[in-house]
This record gives structure tokens, C-alpha cells and sequence, in this order.
């Protein structure tokens, strides 16, 4: 009891010291229980890639390549570390011949992925930026036909932002689960197809290719300057919001030109029909009266929309997210409402901050679009950016193209997924 009480009087005694201890042994035991927890969801993973690489070596002749671009720099330099202890030990239980390609600087994974020589599986192992510029590599190439058809992509979502990784695989509280199921989505060999645009600057002709959006206007400006203020931790973006509200000169606005072109039918490929010995023989004796070909039609020149621009935000969109609209492939032009004041631009900012639906009087207009050229009014000795896939580009003439289904990526999400072959992968 004596005890009791001298304990009892020190901690009154001391009670800002006993205080911090109680907090600080809290949070390590907090650590210690989480970090345990994911060494037993690692554990488990492990077995489940070694069961999959015992079953995957008896079907085929040879191990699977796999060329991961990994951007060690991505999630401020935590990105390597997180690679190698939640990914990289299940591809290799699995079988997969992984080769890592680390890079050193922005920019670098186009060069690479533009002189890549021969693989089965690209692995991006980064943010969206590291995504774009693999994608951008890869298609630049004079071969892109052949690798968009016979190289398939999976995602390690290691970087800060990870937009596409977010559709193709289960989105999971614990990073170590979903860094493991992008790595077993890889490992199962189930894909869908993803749409990309490419975007072509109009000075230079130079394309650059993005699966996400670009997004215009300084709603998104704001959004992307909160980095800037860190030192108000998870209130960063709505203060960024309150700060652009309170300093931008109002109405805030982009302005510009679009002309956009309709959505247009893809043709499905022809099948050859398949012709049984005994139809070929009788063909080569009794052969067929060859009908003459129609006459080739001039194509008419496609007349587009025009479009002025006066909005707080523009976007334009893939159907990648899954809520595929009816009708032909598109892109999706997104025009927002024409002026908000400075109150309402602040609460919109808060609701996208609290991941929450537009304020009632942000109404915006969707127009299913194929072809778009944008073309900027911009003003001298102000700076004006684009946001492509979470990536900043200098704002200017472009003209933006859908390319339909163009490159196959891992996934599990089965509804949407078709298996690979393992044994052509």
C-alpha cells in the first residue's frame, strides 16, 4: 500500500513528465502491435506468391521476365524501402525473373523505357508521375504497336499519388495490403484494357501520353500549392484554399478556346473465317467469281464544335475510373461553372478537401468529346499551368486524342479482368 502511494505522489509530483511517458509508451506499443500485424499479412502474402510459383514453373518452359522501373525518390525516398519489403520478396517467390531499373532523375524513365530491349511484364514501381513517363516512353517507340499489344503493365503503388493504381486494384486502409495485392494482381495474371491520351503540344508536335485527366483552373492551382504549407500539417489544403480565396483577384478564372470533335464508332476486327481442307479443295477446283472491290469513298473532313472558355475549372477525362458512359469511346470534357465568389470557392476547396460531393452552386457541364484541340488565353509575364496525371505542364495550344483500350494492365478487379495465358506472358 506504501508502495501505491509513493507512486501516486510522484506522478502528482512529475505529473508533465509522467504525462509524456504515457504518450510516447502508447504511440510504441500502438507501433509495435502495427508493425507486428504487418509482418503476419507479409507472412501470409509470401505463401500465397510461393504457392502461385510452384503451380506457375510446371506451365511453363522458361521464367516470366519482369523489367521493374523503380523510382527510388517517390514518397519522399521512402519508395525503394517500401518496394523491397512489401513487393519485390512475392514476385520472386513466385518465379518471376525481375530485373530493377532504378532512376536517377525526372524524366529519365522515358529513355529508359524508350531503349528497353525485350520483356514480358513492365512494372512501374512509383507515383503517377513515374507512370506517365514510363507510358510515354513506351509509346514514343517506333515498335509501340508491338509492345502495346505484347508487353503488360502492373502498378506498385509506392509514390504519393496513385491515381491509376487506386482503379486497378482493391484500395486498402493498410499500405502493405495494397502494395501486396497489386504485387499478387501480377502474379495472377489478370488484366483489363486502359485507355490513354495523348497529348501533342501544337508549338513543337512533341506527344506525351497520360490514363487520368488534365485539369485547368485555380481551383486545381490551389490544390496543387498546399505542399507549400506543410507546417499546418492535415489543415495544408484547406488553408491553401482560404489563402488562394482571400489573395487571387475574383471572378478567378481560365479562359480559352476548345474545339472537340464527336465520339466515333470503332470497327471490330475482321476474324478470318476458317476453312475446313475439304472447302479449300473445292474452292481451288470450282473457284469463287471475284466481285470487284467498291469504290474507295472520300472521307469527309470532320467539322468540330467550338467551344469559348470562361470557368473556374476545366477538365478532360478517360473512362479508366469504371463508370463507362454508353455509346462509343469518349473523352470527357468537363466545363466547370463560369465564376464562383470568394466564398464559395473556399467551401468548394473544404468539401474536396473532406473527399465530399461539389457545393450546390458548382454546376458543371460534361460533353462526351473525341479529338480536342485546346488552345489557352494566356497572359504575358503570368505563369500558366496544366495538371496531366498530377504532373505540372507549362500551359499552351494542345490537342488532346483518345486512344481506345491502347495497353493492357494487371488488375484485381475480376469483374472487369480476363486471365492471362501464362504460358505467353
Amino acid at each position: 500500500m506504501a508502495a501505491l502511494m509513493n507512486g501516486a505522489r510522484t506522478l502528482r509530483n512529475h505529473w508533465k513528465k509522467s504525462t509524456v511517458l504515457a504518450v510516447l509508451s502508447v504511440w510504441g506499443a500502438n507501433f509495435l502491435v502495427d508493425r507486428y500485424k504487418a509482418d503476419l499479412l507479409r507472412a501470409e502474402y509470401c505463401r500465397q506468391a510461393q504457392l502461385y510459383g510452384q503451380q506457375l514453373t510446371q506451365t511453363i518452359s522458361r521464367p516470366v521476365k519482369a523489367t521493374v522501373f523503380l523510382n527510388p525518390a517517390a514518397r519522399k525516398g521512402k519508395a525503394k524501402k517500401l518496394f523491397q519489403k512489401n513487393a519485390a520478396p512475392l514476385l520472386h517467390l513466385a518465379g518471376l525473373d525481375v530485373e530493377i531499373i532504378q532512376t536517377s532523375m525526372e524524366g529519365e524513365a522515358k529513355d529508359l523505357a524508350g531503349s528497353l530491349a525485350k520483356t514480358d511484364i513492365v512494372i512501374i514501381a512509383g507515383g503517377d508521375g513515374t507512370v506517365a513517363e514510363v507510358i510515354t516512353g513506351l509509346l514514343r517507340r517506333e515498335d509501340e504497336q508491338a509492345v502495346s499489344s505484347n508487353w503488360t503493365l502492373g502498378i506498385i503503388p509506392v509514390g504519393a499519388t496513385n491515381s491509376l493504381a487506386r482503379i486497378l486494384y482493391s484500395d486498402a486502409e493498410v499500405d502493405v495490403r495494397w502494395m501486396c495485392n497489386s504485387a499478387m494482381a501480377i502474379i495472377k495474371g489478370f488484366t483489363r484494357q486502359v485507355d490513354v491520351m495523348s497529348v501533342q503540344d501544337e508549338t513543337h508536335g512533341r506527344k506525351s501520353y497520360a490514363v487520368n485527366s488534365i485539369q485547368w483552373g485555380p481551383l486545381h492551382d490551389a490544390n496543387e500549392k498546399a505542399t507549400k504549407f506543410w507546417y499546418f500539417g492535415p489543415l495544408k489544403y484547406r488553408f491553401s484554399y482560404l489563402w488562394a480565396g482571400l489573395t487571387k483577384v475574383f471572378p478567378a478564372q481560365v479562359k480559352g478556346h476548345a474545339s472537340y470533335g464527336h465520339p466515333k464508332e470503332i470497327p471490330e476486327p475482321v476474324v478470318p473465317e476458317k476453312l475446313w481442307w475439304w472447302t479449300r479443295l473445292v474452292n481451288r477446283l470450282w473457284p469463287k467469281q471475284v466481285e470487284p472491290e467498291p469504290e474507295v469513298q472520300e472521307v469527309e473532313e470532320e467539322i468540330l464544335e467550338e467551344l469559348d472558355i470562361s470557368t473556374v475549372e476545366l477538365c478532360i477525362m478517360t473512362d479508366n475510373s469504371g463508370s463507362k458512359r454508353e455509346g462509343p469511346p469518349a473523352l470527357q470534357l468537363r466545363v466547370g461553372p463560369q465564376e464562383l465568389s470568394r466564398t464559395d470557392f473556399v467551401k468548394e476547396g473544404w468539401s474536396r478537401a473532406s473527399k465530399q460531393d461539389h457545393i450546390e452552386t458548382f454546376k458543371v457541364t460534361d460533353i462526351p468529346a473525341g479529338e480536342i484541340h485546346l488552345k489557352p488565353d494566356l497572359v504575358e509575364a503570368e505563369e500558366a499551368w496544366y495538371t496531366i496525371d498530377n504532373d505540372r505542364f507549362e500551359a499552351m495550344p494542345i490537342v488532346i486524342e483518345l486512344l481506345p483500350s491502347k495497353l493492357r494492365f494487371f488488375t484485381d478487379a475480376l469483374p472487369q479482368a480476363t486471365q492471362l495465358n501464362t504460358t505467353t506472358r
